[in-house]
């Protein structure tokens, strides 16, 4: 049969995520445009690895069971022993696995990180292509009075319109905006192929973690104030799979406040002044219905 990391990169071409049971999930993710070396980077869809989603929603069992003929609980067999072996490799021996025609999941700094293959193709990413930029150059008066005798000359009735256009012509070449040339543009080809890719998406991947670092940062800091809003207790794999839910719904400042009971409750925000909580409780349990029993939790020192 095929190996359980084949049908990983199949399935991202038409779904979001793709969650390997006790492992965590490669989530497809898009990236805004921007500048790197002098290479404008479109819009893209990359692959990301998430080892806190570990939630399984079956999909990965039922393609390992249809394309093999066999059981769910075979292919679920199959996979156990292959997420045994990934974390065989990656937790103890701090070494890295090939997910096939996908990238290399591997451990790095006291977590485990993925690193995406530079040709991996997305469908969202097709006619996307980086852009060398191309320099501008002064232009000097030598210049100038060369480009003006070569003008031609207006009827005596557009000679208004043409000295209009004339002086908005000067301008922009006295401040220096005229391109250069296209012989003297860089070959954008011998730009592209110099490209170190491996260097711009672990520059990605540094962005990403120090964003992540920020966030982090914020929630300890929720964490710290006493007056907090709580919309759930659950148990704590629970609580950690619905913190996951409302994030994706845009509830970035979700987090976990730990109970004496064994449970977790779920916070939305945290706050300095009891009154502010008591006013955002009041909205919260307006605008959503899911949130209708939300209440105000003071957690002394």
């Amino acid at each position: 049969m095929n190996t359980v990391s084949s049908y990983i990169y199949p399935l991202l071409q038409t779904k979001d995520c793709v969650v390997v049971p006790r492992l965590g999930a490669f989530v497809r993710q898009r990236r805004g445009a921007y500048i790197s070396d002098g290479i404008l980077m479109p819009p893209c869809t990359v692959i990301i690895f998430d080892d806190t989603i570990l939630y399984d929603d079956e999909m990965l069992m039922n393609v390992v069971a249809q394309d093999n003929l066999m059981s769910n609980k075979n292919a679920e067999r199959e996979i156990e022993q292959w997420v045994n072996t990934v974390k065989t490799i990656v937790y103890d021996h701090r070494g890295s696995v090939t997910i096939e025609n996908l990238g290399t999941l591997g451990y790095s700094s006291g977590k485990v990180i993925f690193i995406m293959s530079a040709d991996v193709v997305m469908p969202d990413n097709y006619g996307l292509r980086p852009i060398a930029l191309s320099p501008y150059v002064t232009v000097h008066q030598q210049d100038l009075t060369e480009s003006a005798t070569s003008i031609i000359t207006p009827s005596r009735q557009g000679w208004s319109l043409f000295r209009a256009v004339a002086a908005v012509f000067v301008g922009l070449v006295l401040w220096g905006m005229m391109p250069t040339s296209v012989t003297d543009m860089p070959n954008t080809q011998d730009a592209l192929t110099s490209v170190d890719w491996v260097s711009i998406q672990q520059d990605m991947i540094d962005r990403e973690q120090a964003q992540q670092d920020s966030i982090e940062a914020f929630i300890r800091q929720l964490e710290e104030r006493p007056y907090h809003l709580i919309v759930a207790s659950l148990q704590p794999e629970a609580a950690e799979q619905y913190k996951l839910h409302l994030q994706s719904q845009g509830y970035e400042t979700v987090h976990i406040i730990a109970a004496n009971n064994g449970l977790q409750r779920v916070a939305v925000n945290s706050y300095d002044n009891f009154r502010e909580a008591l006013e955002q409780m009041k909205v919260l349990r307006k605008q959503d219905t899911q949130f209708a029993r939300a209440w105000v939790l003071t957690k002394t020192k």
